[in-house]
């Protein structure tokens, strides 16, 4: 990592840490704006255990409807029966319904958590690395300028596309 520069190259004038500029109150709000790191994370979608909740229920709901329907399917087939019996049929398409849906509600909630973890931890990197790359620009109020730590300049309206720019290899 390259030292910061501790003059502007174009006048000479002593330069600012941009991240100072960006946080003062004092500095004006235009400029404040172009300093400003791209907006932050928040881990949205991410509902804990209640996928868990949901895809029991439905499940159990599922299962109990077609146990029913299966039993009575079975008994009208078969005609009435005395006493509280179910039949091996109806108690495994119960078992059968409540693994297919609760597998597939609960899959589905799965590959929604993920997707939100995974676009979560790249919005936390960028922002991080923008943070860092702009702790480490300089400003030169009388050029108008922010410069990098290689000495490039950048006008203040292209600050906001340097730091959101994926970092160069070197």
């Amino acid at each position: 990592m390259q030292q910061p520069i501790a003059s502007c190259p174009r006048c000479g004038t002593v330069l600012q840490p941009l991240a100072t500029l960006a946080d003062d109150t004092t500095t004006a709000p235009e400029l404040r704006a172009a300093f400003a790191l791209p907006p932050g994370v928040a881990l949205r979608g991410q509902l804990g255990c209640l996928p868990f909740f949901i895809a029991s229920s439905v499940s159990i709901i599922a299962a109990v409807i077609t146990s029913g329907v299966a039993e009575l399917r079975t008994r009208a087939i078969s005609g009435p029966i005395v006493g509280v019996l179910i039949r091996e049929d109806s108690a495994f398409a119960g078992i059968i319904v409540f693994m297919a849906v609760f597998t597939v509600i609960f899959a589905w909630f799965t590959y929604r958590h993920i997707q939100g973890a995974i676009k979560y931890a790249l919005a936390k990197e960028r922002r991080k690395q923008a943070r860092a790359r702009r702790d480490t620009m300089q400003y030169c109020a009388a050029c108008a300028t922010a410069f990098a730590p290689d000495a490039t300049a950048i006008a203040p309206a292209g600050v906001a596309k340097y730091l959101a720019a994926p970092p160069t290899s070197v």
